[in-house]
């Protein structure tokens, strides 16, 4: 891989994550010069990796998401595995993590757990809901996060069922936003040379994206 470039030049980041809302952040940093560590899954790696629409040529929906991007293995289940995350981290700017929600508290890698290891770290979590409120414990997916922000209907025509958009809208966007929230974690985190979490649920930016041009009718079923 060629030597990075660009105003992020030097930061690292650590990310285990999938799916457009947990790729695309980091995506972009490495864009800009960031190094990105991809964490992958023994057996296969991340699942992206086979969604080619050629048979025997690499999936572009990997390749695209992904791109300057570095991949490690890492079974996340086993000490060894999690120690060498720990190490990874001790020396990053940024850690980001699309878990299901209370997983990575669970196997040891939660914002309370790394921070320790690292004081200074910026914690990116990507969920369905967030981390707070009845629904923070569910998974979530582009599809539940257009529904509920309302783009499924803004999208659909009149006596017709309502549909998701064609493209990943409510990813993209939660993407974007988490993009920007990291940046602004790690410049707080360097002036504070303390470690910050930055979270960002699909539902929220499925409203975001969708505010002005759906019209949800409080108290009532959608007219579509």
């Amino acid at each position: 891989m060629a030597e990075s470039h660009g105003p992020l030049m030097g930061v690292k980041v650590v990310a285990c994550s999938t799916a457009q809302a947990g790729t695309v952040p980091y995506m972009l940093m490495a864009d800009l010069g960031a190094e990105v560590i991809k964490i992958e899954v023994p057996e296969g790696g991340d699942t992206s990796r086979v969604s080619s629409v050629l048979p025997g040529h690499p999936s572009s929906f990997f390749e695209t998401n992904n791109r300057g991007v570095k991949s490690v293995t890492l079974n996340l289940k086993a000490p060894e595995g999690r120690e060498i995350l720990r190490k990874l981290v001790a020396r990053a700017d940024i850690f980001g993590q699309n878990f299901r929600p209370g997983a990575a508290e669970k196997n040891g890698f939660g914002y309370d757990e790394l921070r320790k290891v690292n004081p200074k770290l910026v914690y990116v979590s990507i969920s369905g809901y967030g981390p707070r409120g009845p629904n923070a414990h569910l998974p979530g997916t582009d599809s539940m996060a257009q529904a509920l922000g309302g783009i499924s209907q803004a999208y659909s025509a009149p006596g017709q069922p309502m549909r998701t958009g064609i493209a990943s809208v409510a990813d993209e966007t939660c993407a974007i936003l988490a993009f920007g929230g990291a940046l602004a974690a790690l410049t707080h985190a360097r002036a504070t040379v303390s470690a910050r979490r930055s979270s960002c649920p699909s539902s929220a930016a499925s409203f975001a994206c969708s505010a002005g041009h759906s019209r949800p009718q409080c108290g009532a079923a959608p007219t579509r």
